[in-house]
C-alpha cells in the first residue's frame, strides 16, 4: 500500500527531471525528492524486516542490521529525550545463527532500557565486537545507574525498578533466558549515577535449545 503510489511518485519526479527544462536550483530540488522516495523505500523496507515473524528456527543473521532495525523504533523516542547515539560497530562482524525476532527482543529491551536510564539527556553508545568463536554486543549509557542493592535482582521476574506504567519487571528475565537457550551470556555493570553496561555474548554457531 504504501511502496506502489511511493514508486509512482518517483518516476513522475525522474521523468520532470529528465524531460523538464529545470534550472540548477530546481534540479537540485528534484534530486532532494528523489533521494528522500529512496530513503522512505529503505525505512519501509527496514519495518517490514521488523516485523516479519519467522519460523522459530535458527538461522544466520546480521547482528547490525537487526539492532539498527530497533534504533528506527527508537529514533524519534531518543530525539524527545534528547539522547546521542554512539554506533561503533565493528568493521567486519560475522552473521551468527540465531533465532531473529529473540535477538531483536533482547536488544529492544536493552536499548529501551538505557533510554529510560537518560531521563534528562544522555548518551547511548552500542558497540559490537567479534572475538574468538563469539559476537559481543554492548549497550552503555551514561543515565542514573542501578542501585547496588537492586544488582542482583535485575534477572529475576517481575523485579522492577520502573513505575508500574512503564515496566513490568519481566523484560530483563526473558533476554536472560533467551540468550541463555542461545548459548550466551548477558552480563551488567552498573555505578549509581555513572551509567551502566549490557554486555551480551553470543556464540557464532549458535546455541542448541534456542528454537
Amino acid at each position: 500500500e504504501f511502496n506502489n503510489p511511493l514508486a509512482g511518485i518517483r518516476n513522475v519526479l525522474a521523468g520532470i527531471k529528465s524531460r523538464a527544462s529545470l534550472d540548477r536550483d530546481d534540479l537540485e530540488l528534484a534530486d532532494m525528492a528523489i533521494k528522500e522516495c529512496d530513503r522512505i523505500t529503505y525505512l519501509i523496507q527496514d519495518l517490514q524486516d521488523f516485523n516479519r515473524p519467522t519460523s522459530g528456527f535458527m538461522a544466520p543473521l546480521d547482528v547490525h542490521k537487526a539492532i539498527d532495525s530497533i534504533l528506527l523504533l527508537q529514533k524519534k523516542d531518543f530525539r524527545r529525550k534528547k539522547i546521542g547515539l554512539i554506533k561503533d560497530y565493528a568493521p567486519s562482524l560475522p552473521y551468527i545463527l540465531a533465532v531473529a525476532d529473540q535477538i531483536r527482543q533482547v536488544t529492544l529491551n536493552l536499548i529501551t532500557n538505557a533510554g529510560d536510564a537518560c531521563e534528562d539527556g544522555g548518551t547511548i553508545r552500542i558497540s559490537t565486537e567479534a572475538q574468538d568463536k563469539d559476537i559481543i554486543i554492548r549497550v552503555q549509557d551514561n543515565g542514573k545507574g542501578i542501585k547496588k542493592e537492586d544488582m542482583p535482582h535485575i534477572f529475576e521476574p517481575f523485579f522492577t525498578t520502573k513505575p508500574e506504567i512503564q515496566g513490568t519487571g519481566l523484560g530483563l528475565p526473558v533476554s536472560y533466558g533467551i540468550i541463555k537457550k542461545h548459548g550466551g551470556k548477558i552480563e551488567v555493570e552498573s555505578k549509581r549515577g555513572k551509567g551502566t553496561t549490557f554486555t551480551v555474548t553470543l556464540p557464532i554457531e549458535g546455541g542448541q535449545n534456542a528454537q
